[in-house]
């Protein structure tokens, strides 16, 4: 072979390197590793993924809880739901991070006396487990003054079920935005006994101080003291102060109440 021609055969082979291919050489990978990755690598990056968000929903009944999943996967099917058999349970998993919304179960047979000195205890401790995650309380018990104190305790929402099931999707999208939920049937109700006494903006002006009209304004929106507070920079206790002295002005006997009496502040929040 002529010295051209071997620099022309040479070029042709510039895979080649001291006479071993690539795939041929003796420390070369195999094909058939080239391409897979390992089992450690693939656990690794699993455990980097920060988990989607979630909405929990708490309930003891099995047979309850696991119909009520299975009823909002299949109305919501792009939202993550889990299911708990109590906020201790959820609190000791690792999901309380990835929490996005907080959802306790309370029948009506189960409200007692006591009933939301339990609650309180419980949103107490699914504040502690998350401070950021809110709350709603679902219940076949719509009693006007139970909704009031749910909501007075920290709950962020309090949902009936006569609420169809794609009303209470939408209720959610509003709690994890940061909204408060009280049903409009429960307005109404208030309203009924009290429908010629609602006094008029200027009224209101007249018999509230500024700081008073913001409180009322917020009781309107349905938001718990603690949000009241955090929104107006005001303490707690002095948000409790002002709440008792516009119920005692207006004479209303609860929130809601409340809320129907300042309607007339409603253009102006």
């Amino acid at each position: 072979m002529t010295e051209t021609a071997a620099m022309i055969d040479d070029r042709k082979r510039p895979h080649l390197n001291d006479g071993w291919s690539p795939a041929m050489r003796p420390n070369a990978p195999r094909r058939d590793e080239l391409a897979v990755p390992r089992a450690t690598d693939l656990a690794a990056d699993f455990a980097m993924t920060p988990a989607a968000p979630c909405t929990v929903v708490i309930e003891p009944r099995i047979f309850f809880r696991d119909c009520v999943l299975a009823s909002l996967e299949n109305v919501a099917p792009t939202t993550r739901f889990l299911a708990f058999g109590s906020v201790e349970e959820w609190a000791e998993s690792d999901d309380v991070l990835a929490t996005d919304l907080v959802v306790l179960w309370r029948a009506a047979d189960e409200v007692s006396p006591g009933g939301v000195e339990d609650i309180a205890r419980q949103v107490s401790a699914v504040r502690r487990a998350s401070s950021d995650a809110p709350l709603a309380l679902m219940s076949n018990h719509e009693d006007l003054d139970f909704v009031q104190r749910v909501m007075d305790v920290g709950a962020n929402a309090f949902i009936p079920t006569s609420l169809g099931l794609k009303a209470t999707i939408r209720v959610f999208d509003l709690v994890r935005a940061g909204g408060a939920f009280i049903p409009a049937s429960c307005l109404a109700s208030a309203a009924k006994p009290q429908a010629a006494q609602a006094p008029g903006s200027a009224e209101l002006a007249g018999l509230f101080s500024p700081k008073q009209l913001a409180v009322a304004r917020a009781l309107r929106k349905g938001m718990p003291n603690k949000l009241i507070a955090y929104e107006l920079n005001m303490c707690e206790s002095t948000v409790k102060v002002h709440v008792r002295t516009i119920m005692k002005k207006l004479k209303a006997r609860n929130r809601t109440e409340v809320a129907f009496l300042t309607q007339s502040l409603g253009a102006a929040s």
